[in-house]
């Protein structure tokens, strides 16, 4: 619901709405049972994120073939703002498919 009335609020702001990009995640993912998470429940290592707007190609719901992390988030991010990428060694890499095609090519 939130999320959606934030789109919605978005599209009332001409330019600037349409220029805005929205990352939506959580910091850990679910045991099947959906109560519990950690190293007992192998499958809560995986979560969503819901990446719209702005310079993100529209695909509708993609399945990544590579494997990322929530490290990868800022890089994108940083990709998506024309901002030089962060050397840290800890630091992630763009997800190359939340990329338009121009900062692809200039990605780490």
């Amino acid at each position: 619901v939130i999320v959606g009335e934030l789109a919605l609020t978005l599209a009332t702001m001409g330019e600037r709405g349409r220029r805005t990009s929205v990352f939506v995640t959580c910091d850990h993912g679910r045991g099947e049972d959906f109560r519990h998470h950690g190293a007992r429940w192998p499958e809560s290592s995986r979560v969503f994120l819901v990446a719209a707007g702005g310079s993100i190609p529209a695909r509708g719901v993609a399945r990544g073939s590579a494997e990322h992390r929530l490290r990868d988030i800022a890089p994108t991010i940083r990709a998506l703002l024309s901002l030089p990428p962060d050397r840290s060694p800890l630091a992630g890499s763009p997800i190359e498919a939340l990329l338009p095609e121009r900062e692809r090519t200039l990605a780490p």
